[in-house]
């Protein structure tokens, strides 16, 4: 027969055996969803690649990942409203009458027409076009001017507007790839015990 003080230290044993559990399962939860984070973006720059001919590399580096933690058990992956200048695409080619390039996978070359490939000073290579023809007035009459005008650099699509587009496919892609993750880190997590 079990006395009083025998089950209230099986009760403690048993309270600091769940409390130590719920610990592991916390961090394996936390492990799993790091490791779906870092699976999903590597398959969403794959995706968004499909559409926009950009290199991974630039890809990367607008998505990014806000990582889970114990405080904070939510991962994101997020990616940036910034245009993607027109020189970091795939095949840009001068020609007579401006720049060539394919944006996107789907659709036709575009010609920007009466832009150029140069390097500025401080070592980036873009795509320019002069913003506009500058107007001066001589003796009342309007004369335009090509002197001093000012160049912008062109832009192409955000990967965020592809990344939207695809965001229910990656969802139905990342669902068994968490289911994966979140068990081989919980049968880790109990094996250490």
């Amino acid at each position: 027969m079990l006395q009083a003080a025998s089950i209230g230290k099986i009760s403690n044993h048993l309270a600091r055996e769940v409390k130590q559990h719920g610990r592991l399962l916390q961090k394996a939860g936390v492990r799993a969803l790091n490791k779906t984070a870092t699976t999903v973006r590597k398959n969403s720059g794959i995706e968004v690649r499909k559409t926009l001919n950009l290199k991974a590399s630039v890809v990367k580096k607008q998505l990014s990942i806000k990582k889970a933690n114990a405080a904070n058990p939510v991962a994101e992956i997020a990616s940036t409203y910034k245009s993607v200048p027109v020189s970091h695409f795939n095949g840009v080619r001068q020609t007579k009458k401006g720049v060539s390039v394919t944006l996107r996978k789907d659709k036709t070359r575009k010609l920007f027409k009466g832009a150029f490939i140069r390097t500025m000073p401080n070592g980036h290579k873009g795509v320019f076009r002069r913003s506009s023809k500058a107007t001066r007035y001589s003796k009342g009459r309007p004369q335009t001017s090509s002197p001093n005008l000012k160049i912008q650099e062109l832009k192409g699509p955000t990967v965020q507007g592809v990344f939207v587009e695809k965001l229910d496919h990656l969802v139905v892609q990342g669902n068994p790839i968490l289911d994966k993750n979140l068990n081989h880190e919980i049968d880790y997590a109990l094996s250490k015990k």
